[in-house]
């Protein structure tokens, strides 16, 4: 559902599900992560990875290194070439 709601852009809607979710794990985060940076908000999908760190119980995979690496990337040429 996390899903469904980041691809119509209602990142709101996704984290109000995101932190209704007593046990997250590393698809939920890595969900959340995603979206954030496919809908232009690099800035919040490195901050839901940092947040991820602190959650000890969780751990990175592929994926969510991958969806960081983008919002990075991304993050980093929006500031440098003022691309939207």
């Amino acid at each position: 559902m996390i899903t469904g709601y980041q691809k119509r852009g209602d990142m709101k809607a996704a984290m109000e599900l995101f932190d209704s979710v007593p046990r997250k794990n590393v698809t939920s985060w890595t969900t959340v992560i995603s979206g954030f940076s496919q809908n232009g908000n690099y800035s919040e999908a490195l901050t839901m990875f940092l947040c991820m760190e602190k959650y000890k119980s969780v751990k990175p995979n592929h994926i969510t290194l991958v969806s960081r690496r983008d919002a990075v990337v991304l993050c980093y040429l929006k500031c440098v070439f003022s691309i939207e």
